[in-house]
């Protein structure tokens, strides 16, 4: 049985190193010169792809304590943090993250490194603790999956509005990828968290046969931009934007020359009232004196 465990992790490791490796140095053409419309989340997924390594003590301190329990929390937390970060970048185009996002980024990415490193040497460290851990663990990646929870559903609304508008959108949602990609994370968090409670090794085998399967055929599918428009398009609609962009500052411009104007014509009649006023007064002045001499 320790052979199964071997050969099944390391064909899932160096399955995943070479999607990677394909996803972060292959776009298809030509849709490469587009690369932040076609493919908004590239890095993004060759990095998870080769993250996977991390799996790599398992092949080497097999019998490992330290190993085993890394890998029973590794699962929950990096596929939680991974499918987040993926699916906010390439469906809702986020850069910014949120503090509290940020905060649970942080303490998950710095615990996992942490037993990551344990992890490399291969002892029992960490056997007297182990409960600890796992609660922590488990704590850990609930926020993980809280955070992938928000994302599906924020994901599910957008694609209820995209069916609810006609496929209207503009904004070019791929709207069938995402009904088709929507339940891949579900499906993976579920074995992770079965890994981390089963505490089954036989369990971890399969589902590692499994990933390798899943992550072979997304890379195929996503290898191909799953946007509508074609590049062509894309161009059309670029120029489009640039040619409404001009348009307003054109109209910016002319509003504000107008706006010149009626702020000089104003000056022009203020001092034109001011003279009146001088005229006037001149005139009663000297009335008054003329009828004063009259007197």
């Amino acid at each position: 049985m320790p052979h199964l465990y071997y050969n099944t992790c390391l064909i899932f490791v160096t399955t995943a190193v070479l999607c990677g490796v394909i996803r972060w140095f292959h776009m298809c053409r030509p849709f490469d010169s587009e690369e932040y419309y076609f493919y908004p989340a590239r890095r993004f997924v060759a990095v998870a792809y080769i993250l996977t390594a991390l799996q790599v003590p398992y092949l080497l301190f097999p019998e490992s304590t330290d190993v085993w329990l890394f890998i029973r929390i590794w699962g929950v937390i990096f596929y939680g943090i991974s499918f987040s970060i993926i699916f906010q970048r390439y469906f809702f185009k986020s850069k910014a993250i949120k503090i509290i996002q940020k905060s649970v980024l942080a303490i998950a990415i710095l615990f996992l490194f942490l037993l990551f490193a344990i992890a490399t040497l291969g002892g029992n460290y960490l056997a007297p603790y182990a409960n600890y851990i796992i609660v922590a663990g488990t704590i850990i990646g609930i926020a993980t999956t809280v955070l992938l929870t928000t994302s599906l559903l924020h994901l599910k609304q957008i694609i209820y509005n995209y069916h609810r508008d006609g496929f209207s959108n503009r904004e070019d949602f791929p709207y069938r990828f995402a009904q088709r990609i929507i339940f891949v994370p579900l499906v993976g968090m579920i074995f992770v968290w079965l890994i981390m409670f089963c505490d089954n090794k036989l369990l971890k085998s399969g589902t590692d046969v499994l990933f390798t399967v899943l992550q072979s055929i997304l890379l195929i599918v996503i290898l191909h931009p799953q946007r509508n428009r074609s590049v062509q398009e894309r161009i059309l609609q670029q120029e489009e934007n640039l040619i409404i962009k001009s348009n307003l500052k054109d109209d910016d411009l002319l509003y504000n020359d107008i706006d010149d104007k009626i702020d000089k014509e104003a000056a022009k009649i203020e001092e034109l009232h001011k003279l009146l006023l001088k005229v006037k007064f001149t005139n009663y002045f000297f009335s008054t004196r003329i009828l004063t001499a009259i007197k």
